[in-house]
């Protein structure tokens, strides 16, 4: 089987390289800019199509001072998926920016 496989920002970050680890050196003010990406797998053959992970929405954007470019379903649409017919959803954890958006999937079967 033939799968296509594509990265898809959607979102940044504006920080310093100490604000991004736990325990960071808050002395360390030097620019670490951030990019989020989701990923979208479809298997060529049959159009079965996987997104890896959902990114977070606007509201967690806005709270956590992140700037949302595209939601995760706005992702799929840039490779020409549409969100509804995304068969599987794969969620690599929980954290806020890999499992905010599951609710844009609602046919998606999903794994973790």
């Amino acid at each position: 089987m033939a799968y296509d496989v594509y990265a898809i920002k959607y979102a940044e970050r504006d920080a310093a390289r100490g604000e991004h680890f736990i325990g960071g050196d808050p002395h360390d003010d030097s620019p670490m800019p951030m990019d989020y990406f989701v990923w979208a797998i479809v298997e060529r053959s049959t159009g079965r199509s996987w997104m890896v992970d959902t990114g977070f929405e606007a509201d967690d954007a806005a709270q956590r001072n992140r700037r949302l470019l595209r939601t995760a379903a706005e992702c799929a649409a840039v490779v020409g998926l549409e969100a509804v017919d995304v068969s599987d959803v794969i969620l690599t954890h929980f954290h806020y920016d890999h499992a905010g958006g599951v609710n844009q999937f609602p046919n998606a079967t999903f794994h973790t």
